[in-house]
């Protein structure tokens, strides 16, 4: 994978789309699933808002007013994760789709929501002979076109995510890419032959704040996809309520990664650290990953890059879509 020539040729194929009046639109909801979604779930963590007990609900703005100075904040963002549009959508919010084979039939789904709704929409695929692209250009929807530099979603991430920023008017962000795009893809390959050699045959079960969720989810597509594994994430503080009922000493299945920014709020680091030390104390494998970089762009790239090696390096893994999910999705096409 060339994470820089993805990032800037994703960049270039936006460019081809007219300019958007971002001034017209209060918020920017995305669509996808899998490795489709990865780049959407990167934007929400490049810019993910913070707020207080006495600001705690998002106002109203449009996104020229976030994204002008350099934020896209998560009160301008929603994903959706089911079959429907949300039922607050209106014709101020931006949707855009992707699905980079053209034929995610949940994502298609939507996408017809939205025309039939009058939503301004934007697709985003590489297949040009797709059902998804064909709508688009039925309903005369703005397409963004990507060359199909690899074969897979998920790793087509940073192809995808260079056109979402330039959309939305953040492609300025790509250029710290190239101090360190290299040097990031040789410390991932590094990084990982050590990784695998800890989780070998185990199931990973990965913790992180909230703020940085989206990377363990990176984490369990990666491992599910590539690995064709088990794999599961979950998020402080509401694992520690549930979820840590469930760890006993017995667990020498699991590894437990826990993914830890210094730079995060001190109750966060604190209860982080004591979910590590709760699992050593109970003598389970531990991994504790620093989330490392200069810059939020720098540390999500990163976690990419490790999780995509280390699955591959894991033992079956490979990077090709598994057979399970191409079966069923043939055998489980809607009506």
């Amino acid at each position: 994978m060339d994470l820089l020539a993805q990032l800037r040729a994703g960049q270039v194929t936006a460019q081809t789309l007219s300019p958007l009046n971002l001034s017209q639109y209060e918020k920017v909801v995305f669509v996808g699933l899998g490795g489709s979604i990865m780049a959407s779930e990167a934007i929400s963590m490049l810019w993910p808002g913070v707020t207080t007990s006495e600001s705690c609900k998002p106002v109203a703005v449009s996104l020229a007013e976030v994204v002008t100075p350099g934020w896209l904040d998560q009160s301008a963002q929603y994903i959706v994760r089911g079959l429907h549009l949300p039922h607050w959508i209106n014709q101020k919010h931006l949707i855009i789709a992707s699905s980079w084979s053209g034929e995610t039939a949940e994502t298609i789904g939507l996408v017809k929501q939205a025309i039939a709704q009058k939503i301004a929409t934007i697709v985003i695929t590489s297949n040009q002979e797709s059902p998804l692209a064909t709508l688009a250009k039925t309903a005369n929807l703005p397409t963004i076109m990507l060359p199909r530099l690899v074969e897979i979603p998920r790793l087509a991430m940073p192809l995808m995510l260079g056109a979402q920023l330039t959309v939305l008017g953040q492609s300025v962000i790509l250029n710290e890419a190239d101090k360190f795009a290299q040097a990031l893809q040789d410390k991932a390959t590094q990084e990982a032959q050590t990784l695998t050699q800890v989780i070998g045959d185990k199931l990973t079960l990965i913790y992180s704040s909230c703020a940085w969720r989206y990377l363990g989810s990176f984490w369990k597509t990666f491992i599910n996809e590539t690995a064709e594994r088990h794999c599961f994430y979950n998020f402080i503080p509401g694992a520690l309520h549930n979820e840590i009922a469930a760890i006993k000493s017995e667990g020498n299945q699991f590894c437990y990664i826990v993914l830890s920014d210094r730079n995060e709020d001190e109750l966060e680091i604190n209860q982080l650290t004591r979910l590590a030390s709760w699992f050593e104390k109970l003598q389970l494998t531990v991994l504790r990953l620093e989330i490392t970089g200069q810059s939020r762009l720098e540390k999500i790239l990163y976690q990419y890059l490790l999780a995509a090696n280390t699955s591959a390096l894991l033992p079956g893994g490979k990077h090709n879509i598994p057979i399970a999910i191409k079966d069923f999705k043939k055998n489980n096409k809607p009506n």
